[in-house]
């Protein structure tokens, strides 16, 4: 997380400079996703789901969050299990526009169509409803707040 916020600084410092602005936000969605991966994975081995492939059982945010993977992990942990459900579900409308932005913008996912146009000034970009630096700031208090309430329930 001290990453992704780090690379938010960096898009926020340079919120009108094109280059600048892509790096930060890039970084900052390939890093704020990967947080999140790692507290899936966490919860995976805390629970003893074995989501992945053996011997490592590694799962990622999409893995935990299929169907099946939901039902078991609320099988183990009801409360987390909600949790997770109701945070990083396609129906959240926070989510599904990271996961999206993501998928655009950061380097694991599709790169076309961009949703961030090289040469458009980066103050005029939005994502949904808002503006993509307010958006970044929202998302790693969002993924901040699930990672604290993720571990309380797993106490």
């Amino acid at each position: 997380m001290e990453i992704a916020a780090y690379c938010l600084r960096l898009l926020l410092d340079n919120y009108n400079n094109d280059i600048a602005f892509l790096a930060g936000l890039t970084g900052f969605l390939v890093h704020a996703k990967a947080a999140l991966d790692s507290l899936c994975q966490e919860i995976n081995l805390y629970c003893e789901l074995d989501i992945g492939q053996k011997p490592n059982y590694l799962t990622d945010t999409e893995r935990l969050t299929e169907p099946q993977n939901l039902i078991a992990l609320t099988k183990k942990n009801a409360k987390l299990g909600r949790l997770a459900a109701e945070e990083l579900s396609g129906s959240n409308p926070w989510f599904a526009t990271f996961m999206f932005l993501h998928d655009t913008e950061g380097t694991h996912g599709k790169q076309s169509p961009r949703v961030v146009p090289i040469g458009v000034a980066a103050h005029d970009i939005e994502v949904g409803d808002q503006k993509v630096a307010e958006f970044c700031v929202e998302s790693l208090s969002r993924i901040d707040r699930f990672t604290e309430n993720s571990y309380s329930l797993m106490m």
